[in-house]
């Protein structure tokens, strides 16, 4: 995750759990420390709930459909916790 103010992070998934057919699972991740100084800085944990589409067309890639564009909505709030 990037913030507009520069300070970024990557994260280890820890759990996750489904959420319905055709919704990318909600998952918990372990935040690793934060580069650079900004909103990021000190968040231990990201959570993603409320999660709607997100999953990977049925259609397998291959030679017939080469240069075809498949649209995938997504939606997700995420949850940024940081020890108070």
């Amino acid at each position: 995750w990037e913030s507009m103010d520069g300070s970024k992070l990557t994260a280890t998934q820890v759990a996750v759990a489904p959420n319905g057919s055709g919704n990318i699972p909600h998952q918990l991740v372990k935040a690793n420390p934060a580069m650079g100084a900004g909103a990021m800085q000190g968040v231990s944990y990201i959570q993603r709930v409320a999660t709607r589409g997100g999953v990977a067309p049925a259609m397998a890639c291959g030679a017939s459909n080469m240069g075809q564009k498949q649209i995938v909505k997504y939606q997700a709030d995420y949850i940024f916790y940081r020890a108070g």
